[in-house]
């Protein structure tokens, strides 16, 4: 398709831009959604959760840049991402976040650790692997309050089912 007759569609190019970006999200929270669907735990959600953004930008590097943009744009809790992640924390039994601020505030953790991956992850010259994806998982859940052994559990378990 000819450059023009894309333009065609969109009133402008931040036009176009805005529904790549959007259809972008939209496929990366449905990941995240699968991923969680099954589990019972809220440490097993989040740790899949995150997983599925570290197996997005894996796959599809072009898609973490996209998805790392926005969430840094459009803010934490304004993403679609920073959306579904807050979800589960709210569904979470996670004790020392119980006050909205303090959900927040994990959420702009989490969501940190999710860009900053997703870059290593992309990145040709950083070696960064299944370790370094567990271990980020892992500080991740021991923030929420989730003790050392059950965070590295939840991280490997999640690593093991194929998700990062």
């Amino acid at each position: 398709m000819a450059k023009g007759t894309v333009y065609n569609y969109f009133c402008d190019k931040a036009a176009l831009v805005e529904a790549v970006t959007q259809s972008v999200e939209a496929r990366a929270a449905e990941r995240i959604n699968q991923a969680v669907g099954n589990l019972s735990t809220p440490g097993a959600r989040v740790a899949a959760a995150i997983g599925a953004m570290f197996e997005t930008a894996a796959r599809y590097p072009e898609q973490a840049v996209i998805l790392e943009r926005r969430i840094r744009a459009a803010g934490g809790q304004e993403s679609l991402i920073g959306r579904v992640l807050l979800k589960e924390l709210h569904q979470g039994e996670f004790d020392c976040i119980a006050e909205s601020s303090a959900q927040r505030a994990a959420l702009t953790l989490i969501l940190s650790a999710i860009c900053s991956g997703m870059r290593e992850v992309t990145c040709p010259h950083a070696c960064w692997g299944a370790d370094e994806t567990q271990a980020l998982i892992v500080r991740c859940l021991v923030a929420l309050g989730i003790g050392e052994e059950r965070a590295a559990l939840e991280a490997h378990t999640a690593l093991s089912r194929g998700i990062a």
